[in-house]
Order: structure tokens, then C-alpha cells, then sequence
């Protein structure tokens, strides 16, 4: 996130957060499941006020969908309301499905965060 959002004097660096955030998703576990969200986020082109440019990491709803599976299997709330909203609105490479996203918000207000 350092490198990412230009936090504590460091030089926003687009290309190398992405690869650290990549090595972070791949590695995200119960202790850390952010990265596999954060880096879901940038592959559906919604982590707002970061613009990432197509040729350092194209759009793809489909990865970016099971990032977020990821990070919501590892209990992650933030990846729950996420997913909930994405089956209700039809994004992030879910479509529609009101059963899953009342699963999924289900599990976000479990624990602790309420759409």
C-alpha cells in the first residue's frame, strides 16, 4: 500500500505495488487476507483514487472474483460486503444472484460489517 498510495514518504511506484501485492494475494491467510482483496480490487478497476494503466495490469473480473473469494473465505468483512454487492449489482465477474448476495452480506454483518 505503500508504494501504491505514495504513504510515508514513499514515491507512488504503480508497478512495483502490483507485484508486491500480487506475491501478498498469493501468499494472503487468515493473519493476512488484505492483500488478496486489495489486489481483486485493482483487477476490476475499483480501488478508487488509483488508476492503474492496462498495460501493468489488465482488467479481469474473473481473477479479480476469486481474489475476493480469497480474502472472504479467510473471514475477511471487507471481501464479504464486497461480494455481496458484486452478486447483487452484477460486477466483478458475478452475475446477479440475490441467494448469493444475501449469503455474502450475510457473512460481512456476522462479522461485523453492515452494508
Amino acid at each position: 500500500m505503500l508504494k501504491l498510495l505514495g504513504q510515508k514518504g514513499h514515491a507512488i511506484n504503480i508497478p512495483e505495488a502490483i507485484n508486491l501485492l500480487f506475491r501478498s494475494a498469493a501468499k494472503a491467510d487468515l493473519d493476512a487476507p488484505q492483500g488478496a482483496y486489495v489486489f481483486g480490487l485493482l483487477l476490476a478497476g475499483e480501488f478508487e483514487g488509483v488508476s492503474v494503466d492496462e498495460s501493468v495490469l489488465p482488467h479481469d473480473d474473473r481473477s479479480a472474483r476469486r481474489m475476493l473469494e480469497k480474502a472472504s473465505s479467510l473471514g475477511f468483512s471487507h471481501a464479504q460486503l464486497k461480494l455481496g454487492g458484486a452478486f447483487e449489482n452484477g460486477t466483478c465477474g458475478c452475475e446477479p444472484n440475490p441467494q448469493m448476495s444475501l449469503y455474502y452480506y450475510g457473512l460481512a454483518a456476522k462479522h461485523g460489517k453492515i452494508p
